[in-house]
């Protein structure tokens, strides 16, 4: 079970990534219907994930599943809102101190990993566990898993102002194509590196 639910994960990372690459302008989006092509991707990716969730568990887990992935997409739209509307170069670099910079950099950062690495912990809780978890074990299992992909989300953005020439040195989760790094400057997003620089 473990396996089958890591794999919903990614394929829901993969739905997530899919619809990001628009957003990012990513190496593969090079016309407006690339754009249609990736976000239909996007959609059919994360309606195939549903499929697997309701054939491989019960109803009520099946549900719960579903539900986990449906808050973790409703964060990543956060995420991106956050990222376009408030850490924008054009839009609103004036910001009224570093206080202020921090928190929408960090709920930005919050929204896109640790709201997936949250969720992921917690279906792995409901999955494994034997008896009923009490709420503050969730409680505590689920902000474990926030400042964890939080943290890894922050490395992700560090990386982009990190060229490697091979995979294996990469310090993030995923490797990034030379032609995507620096995306977050030519995209005009102040983020953490940036901000500081």
């Amino acid at each position: 079970r473990t396996i089958k639910l890591g794999s919903i994960f990614e394929l829901e990372n993969i739905s997530n990534y899919q619809s990001n690459a628009v957003y990012d302008n990513k190496y593969i989006i090079k016309t407006e219907k690339d754009k249609i092509i990736q976000i239909l991707a996007s959609f059919i990716t994360r309606d195939f994930v549903d499929d697997i969730i309701f054939k491989e568990y019960p109803s009520r887990l099946a549900s719960l599943l579903s539900a986990i992935l449906r808050k973790i997409d409703y964060y990543d739209q956060l995420g991106q809102y956050q990222e376009f509307q408030k850490l924008f170069f054009e839009e609103n670099y004036d910001f009224e101190n570093q206080a202020e910079y921090t928190i929408n950099y960090l709920k930005k950062a919050m929204y896109y990993g640790g709201a997936w690495v949250g969720g992921l912990i917690l279906a792995g809780a409901l999955l494994s566990s034997e008896k009923e978890l009490e709420s503050e074990d969730l409680k505590h299992l689920v902000r474990y898993g926030i400042l964890t992909g939080t943290a890894m989300n922050i490395i992700n953005d560090l990386s982009d102002y990190t060229l490697f020439e091979k995979q294996e040195n990469k310090f993030n989760m995923h490797y990034k194509r030379p032609e995507d790094q620096f995306k977050d400057i030519e995209n005009k997003r102040i983020l953490l590196p940036f901000y500081y620089a």
